[in-house]
C-alpha cells in the first residue's frame, strides 16, 4: 500500500509546489499610498438626479496636476488607488442599432 501512494503524493507535491503563490520578490513592494478619492470631481449630492452632472469616472485632470503627483512621491508615497463606478461595467450592451 505504501508504494503505491509514494507516487501519489509526489504528484500532489508537485502540484502543490506549482500552484503556491510567488514569492514577494517578484511582487511589487507598494508600501505608502493614498485614495484619489480625495481629488475626485463628484458632483454635490443635490445634482446626483442630474444625469449631465454624475459621470462614472471623474475628471481627476481638472484639479490634479503633474506637481500634485510629484509632491505626493516627494512625501513618500509611492502608490495611488483609482477609484471607480464599479456599475459602468455591469450595463448591458447598446443595441447594434442604437451605436451608429
Amino acid at each position: 500500500m505504501r508504494g503505491r501512494l509514494t507516487p501519489l503524493f509526489s504528484v500532489f507535491a508537485i502540484l502543490a509546489a506549482w500552484a503556491a503563490p510567488a514569492p514577494a520578490a517578484d511582487l511589487p513592494a507598494f508600501k505608502r499610498g493614498i485614495s484619489m478619492e480625495l481629488w475626485t470631481s463628484w458632483p454635490a449630492e443635490a445634482k446626483w438626479a442630474n444625469p449631465e452632472k454624475l459621470f462614472p469616472f471623474p475628471e481627476w485632470r481638472r484639479v490634479v496636476t503633474p506637481a500634485d503627483l510629484a509632491a505626493l512621491k516627494t512625501a513618500g508615497l509611492d502608490f495611488v488607488r483609482l477609484p471607480i463606478d464599479p456599475g459602468v461595467f455591469s450595463q448591458p450592451a447598446p443595441h447594434p442599432s442604437k451605436t451608429g
